[in-house]
């Protein structure tokens, strides 16, 4: 696992903290959705919704659900506090073609961080918040040290 983390090359619209200077205003707008459900497939950049999912008695089932999973998380955070549109899936964010690798030392509040499938946004003070799992609301908790795959400033 690398422990890097990505920012955006300059010159290229950015969705996040960094040279923008919103980056606390991503870490506000996901913390204004903490106590949330979690949602598997549930929100976007507009906010929470009815996710998607599984059969009717899975306990992942976010049909009946009103939420956020992880990417709708990060999608509306980084919309409500940029105006930017990023990917709506966690795969598609991690990819997301208009950022480069930086030292994991450099991470600021509003990058996100990716690991297991997952992602979150960094706070600032080895804290993120997350939508975590079905069952669960949106909170904040400790970064997960040592998971991390990479992570990716918008």
């Amino acid at each position: 696992m690398s422990s890097m983390l990505l920012t955006c090359i300059p010159g290229v619209p950015i969705c996040g903290g960094g040279p923008t200077g919103n980056g606390n205003a991503i870490v506000a707008k996901a913390k204004s959705q903490l106590g949330v459900a979690y949602s598997w497939g549930g929100g976007n950049q507009n906010g929470p919704s009815y996710g998607i999912c599984c059969t009717t008695d899975s306990p992942q089932d976010g049909r009946k659900v009103f939420g956020f999973d992880c990417s709708g998380l990060s999608q509306y955070a980084v919309y409500q506090g940029t105006g930017k549109v990023i990917p709506q899936t966690s795969g598609a964010q991690a990819t997301y073609s208009g950022c480069q690798k930086v030292n994991y030392g450099s991470r600021q509040p509003s990058d996100l961080v990716f690991y297991d499938g997952h992602v979150a946004i960094y706070a600032g003070n080895d804290q993120m918040v997350e939508a975590p799992l079905p069952g669960k609301t949106i909170r904040v908790a400790p970064v997960c040290g040592g998971h991390y795959s990479y992570g990716r400033q918008f």
